[in-house]
């Protein structure tokens, strides 16, 4: 497995996924993109369906953005790896897109159109897919997701522009790295108003 390594006192990553811009939607969100600034992020994660490289350029004035492909990505960003494992301060990260192979991917668009939404469809692929991470970064779904199973946090930071259902709000996730392999997840939802976020 490769992994990439870094350490430092307190590294904090902002995580998004899923922008479809402009696929199904014009641009970021302007909340979004004020409460990045106001983070002020050592990293950016995209967990894919990113669309458009106009969403990383955007992205990478706010901090450098580490991204993976999602299933809307393969024409544009055929360059960008599935998936992606990395270390900082002794926490170890995969961050992929979760949406398996095709055959899965197409199984499961069948049975969204069929039966209410249903993590467990996605759950073979990100446990063949997590490896030795102490967190699972996946996008996809878009709905956000922040559980503990079996020792390993499966962290998913919603859709940064669309809601998959009515009373889901837009989201993006931070991570807190610490030193000694200690970390925290955390869901932030999209807000116009500022004092609304911590």
């Amino acid at each position: 497995m490769n992994q990439e390594s870094d350490t430092r006192p307190m590294y904090l990553i902002a995580v998004v996924s899923d922008s479809h811009v402009p696929d199904r939607c014009k641009h970021l969100p302007a909340a979004l993109m004020e409460q990045l600034t106001a983070l002020q992020p050592d990293l950016i994660l995209h967990a894919g369906d990113i669309i458009s490289h106009t969403v990383i350029t955007t992205l990478e004035n706010v901090a450098p953005v580490v991204m993976v492909q999602g299933n809307r990505d393969i024409y544009l960003f055929p360059y960008v790896p599935r998936k992606k494992y990395f270390s900082i301060n002794g926490t170890r990260l995969v961050l992929m897109h979760g949406h398996a192979t095709l055959t899965r991917y197409l199984f499961n668009k069948i049975k969204y159109f069929l039966l209410p939404f249903r993590l467990s469809w996605f759950w073979p692929t990100l446990i063949k897919e997590k490896g030795d991470a102490d967190i699972v970064i996946f996008g996809h779904t878009h709905r956000s997701m922040n559980e503990i199973v079996d020792g390993v946090v499966f962290f998913n930071p919603g859709s940064i522009t669309i809601s998959p259902e009515r009373g889901c709000p837009l989201s993006f996730g931070i991570i807190r790295l610490l030193p000694d392999s200690d970390f925290e997840c955390e869901i932030i939802e999209i807000s116009s108003n500022l004092a609304d976020f911590g």
